[in-house]
C-alpha cells in the first residue's frame, strides 16, 4: 500500500497502543526490547544517559526508522508508513514532547500551546488557558520563548501536549528543568491525563516520576 494513502486511525480499548517486539533502535546502547502498553497506562523509561531513551521515543513518533525488529503503534507498523502518513499520523495520535522543547519564536506562550491543537484542526482555548495557568504561566502568556526561562519553556511544551486529544503522549525528560514544586504538579497532570483514557511513555530518572508511574522499564547497556 502507498505510504502516502494510507489512513491513521486510533486504536479501541481492546488493543494495546503500543506494541514492541525485539525492537533495536538506531543510536542506542540498549538491546533488542520488546513490551507492551495498553490504554490507559503511564510507564516511565528510566537508564543511564546515552542508553537510547530519546532513540526509543523518536521511534514511536515514526521520527526515526528501527534497525530491527517490530514496532506497531495504535495499529500500525509505524517503520511501514511513508511521509505523508507518518506526518498525520504525529498529527492525530501522538504527541512528543522532546529535551529539545522547540516553541515557534515568533508566537507567544499562549498561541505556542494552541498550536498542536491547531494542527490537528481543533480549538480549545479556554481549556488551554487554564492549564497555562495552573502551571503558573499567568503573567507570561503573552510572552515570547526568548523571554522565558528554561523551566517556563519545558512547562509551555508540556501544556502543548496534555491540551491534544492524540491517545498517547512521548515526554522526553519532562522535569529536567523544574524544582519540586512543579514536579509535584506534572505527576497530577499525568495522573489525569491517564484517567482521561490516554497513555503516556515518560523518560525520566526523577524517582517522583517513576515511583508514580504504573511501571517502570529499565534500559541497560547490552
Amino acid at each position: 500500500m502507498n505510504g502516502g494513502r494510507r489512513s491513521v486511525r486510533c486504536c479501541s480499548l481492546q488493543e494495546n497502543v503500543v506494541e514492541c517486539l525485539e525492537l533495536v533502535a538506531p543510536r542506542a546502547r540498549f538491546g533488542p526490547l520488546s513490551f507492551c502498553l495498553a490504554l490507559p497506562e503511564w510507564i516511565c523509561v528510566s537508564g543511564p544517559s546515552g542508553v537510547g531513551k530519546s532513540s526509543l521515543l523518536f521511534v514511536l513518533a515514526g521520527l526515526r526508522k528501527p534497525i530491527g525488529g517490530r514496532v506497531r503503534c495504535l495499529g500500525y507498523d509505524v517503520a511501514a508508513l511513508g511521509p505523508i502518513s507518518s506526518r498525520r499520523f504525529r498529527r492525530q495520535s501522538v504527541h512528543l514532547v522532546p529535551q529539545s522543547l522547540h516553541l515557534c519564536s515568533q508566537l507567544d506562550v499562549f498561541q505556542n500551546a494552541l498550536l498542536a491543537q491547531h494542527l490537528q484542526g481543533e480549538r480549545s482555548p479556554t481549556a488551554c488557558r487554564g492549564l497555562l495557568l495552573r502551571l503558573g504561566l499567568q503573567n507570561r502568556l503573552d510572552f515570547f520563548p526568548s523571554q522565558l526561562s528554561g523551566g517556563e519553556r519545558q512547562r509551555v511544551c508540556v501544556a502543548r501536549g496534555l491540551t491534544t486529544d492524540v491517545p498517547l503522549l512521548l515526554l522526553d525528560e519532562p522535569t529536567s528543568n523544574l524544582d519540586g514544586n512543579w514536579v509535584s504538579v506534572f505527576v497530577d497532570l499525568f495522573r489525569e491525563a491517564k484517567q482521561a483514557g490516554r497513555s503516556l511513555i515518560v523518560v525520566s530518572n526523577d524517582p517522583r516520576l517513576t515511583a508514580s508511574a504504573d511501571r517502570v522499564i529499565s534500559l541497560n547497556v547490552a
